[in-house]
């Protein structure tokens, strides 16, 4: 989380410092040496998207992965970067049925009962 904090203030390079921690304690390469591998430059070719892999990986199954797309994406930008991925990885599941919609929940009927004048659905639901 420091080298996302640090990546959002500007400082890159503290940034990627607080990203080698956690590379080295894995035993991977520096992140400059594995920004020179086009392999990995190809998947993660900014900062940002490297830091959201690191946090994918150490927190695997922490059900964390969904907050920090929300934190890394506005909406659009997260349709965008589920579009983008390959539909043969994803089975059945259909990339193209999800949209800026699924950004938010859909605010439970019940609550809306409470005060139908002062709350409104989020947009498309």
């Amino acid at each position: 989380m420091l080298a996302e904090v640090n990546l959002y203030l500007g400082d890159e390079a503290t940034a990627i410092g607080f990203l080698d921690q956690v590379r080295e304690r894995a035993k991977l390469p520096l992140y400059d040496v594995a920004k020179t591998n086009p392999v990995y430059s190809a998947k993660y070719p900014t900062l940002k998207l490297a830091i959201l892999h690191e946090r994918r990986v150490e927190l695997a199954f922490e059900n964390q992965r969904w907050f920090d797309l929300l934190r890394f994406f506005t909406p659009d930008e997260l349709t965008a970067y589920f579009r983008a991925k390959s539909q043969a990885d994803f089975g059945a599941a259909q990339l193209t049925n999800f949209g800026t919609k699924d950004y938010y929940y859909p605010i439970p009927f019940n609550e809306y009962k409470l005060n139908p004048a002062g709350m409104a659905q989020n947009p498309g639901y």
